[in-house]
């Protein structure tokens, strides 16, 4: 085995965590949080669903905020450093990126959106389990899209196969076999 580097390893650490978190979360609260609350706690203030609500987004916040740092950190890392280098010349790679990279925004929108107690964030509030189900469309479609670019070969895959006019330049080669001088003398 060779030798680990131990930063991009820990970019992807980084990277990984913090979809399970992010996107986990996203689907607890979408199967099981927002159904139990709707049902067991009513949204009235005597009765504290409100400020049960208003707790949970509170902390949840905190949470999507670590998580999309650590998202665009590792990220931008991971392509400019390891996958760039790796991919370079390779349209289909860096087009799937950018859909990618488009895709997580909406999914980075939605998330601080349903994560906020600020006004222009109650639209969502009220729709709670539309708007995540939106949101892991999106984040499944970016997993999904990132699993296919990680199987994909480098470019360096590309290059195994040489081209003829390579072949011929090699053969042509001067080697300091004496037995290749006398051939070519004897050819031409």
């Amino acid at each position: 085995m060779g030798d680990v580097e131990f930063l991009p390893l820990l970019m992807r650490w980084i990277h990984v965590v913090s979809a399970i978190v992010a996107v986990g979360g996203a689907t607890f609260m979408w199967l099981v949080l927002h159904p139990a609350a709707a049902r067991y706690i009513p949204d009235e203030e005597e009765t504290g669903g409100r400020y049960f609500r208003d707790a949970i987004r509170r902390r949840w916040m905190i949470v999507i905020h670590v998580c999309i740092a650590g998202f665009l950190v590792s990220g931008f890392y991971n392509f400019f450093a390891v996958t760039l280098p790796e991919h370079q010349g390779q349209w289909l790679y860096h087009a799937l990126f950018g859909l990618k990279f488009l895709l997580s925004l909406p999914v980075f929108f939605l998330a601080i959106g349903l994560s906020s107690t600020r006004p222009w964030a109650q639209r969502f509030a009220g729709r709670p389990r539309t708007w995540l189900a939106a949101l892991l469309v999106m984040a499944f479609a970016v997993v999904l899209l990132g699993g296919f670019m990680r199987m994909m070969p480098g470019a360096e895959a590309d290059d195994t196969v040489t081209p003829v006019a390579d072949v011929e330049s090699i053969e042509d080669e001067d080697d300091g076999d004496p037995e290749d001088d006398e051939e070519d003398e004897a050819n031409g």
